[in-house]
């Protein structure tokens, strides 16, 4: 279908590309295929400045722009709640941003990652450069998500994820 010039973004009636579809369905080969023909996600990436003003057009009425917005902060939060490494690495690889998807409250999925105490998808994200720190991940309180794992008392976890990143962000050579 793509020799004959199928569209490979195109949305079915859910939002949905086939590239997302094949990740879905860890059709990884599939997924490879399609992203390497050009195909895209189908996710709206959300500016922080522009959530109060969009979730104020969703609230007054229904926005077909919404369908691509809520479908990037649910999809990475969704596989972030449900623990499933696999499908988080996975739309990370194929073009997901975790500094794009925002909730109402402009919570990321890194917050999420961090209220489940999850080394293991903090991990995951830290390694795609999802913001931890900065004045960039406060959600509407004003919290970054390092702030919530201080909040929440997980302080081996908050250390972890500051030693992450530091490791990330330098150019040292670590022996694991």
């Amino acid at each position: 279908m793509l020799d004959h010039r199928a569209e490979s973004s195109c949305l079915d009636n859910f939002g949905r590309t086939p590239l997302l579809e094949a990740i879905r369905a860890n059709h990884t080969s599939v997924a490879k295929l399609l992203f390497d023909r050009g195909a895209k996600l189908g996710f709206t990436e959300i500016e922080r400045m522009d959530v109060k003003l969009e979730r104020d057009i969703l609230l007054s009425k229904s926005d077909t722009t919404w369908k691509g917005r809520i479908l990037a902060s649910s999809e990475l939060v969704n596989c972030v709640s449900k623990l499933d490494s696999n499908y988080l690495r996975l739309l990370l690889q194929f073009g997901a941003n975790p500094n794009k998807a925002f909730d109402y409250d402009l919570r990321s999925p890194a917050h999420l990652a961090v209220c489940m105490n999850s080394v293991e998808m903090c991990t995951i994200l830290l390694e795609f450069k999802a913001d931890f720190f900065s004045d960039q991940s406060k959600d509407r309180w004003g919290n970054t998500p390092s702030d919530d794992a201080k909040k929440y008392g997980y302080t081996w976890l908050n250390d972890v994820i500051q030693n992450l990143n530091r490791i990330a962000n330098s150019e040292e050579i670590v022996d694991i």
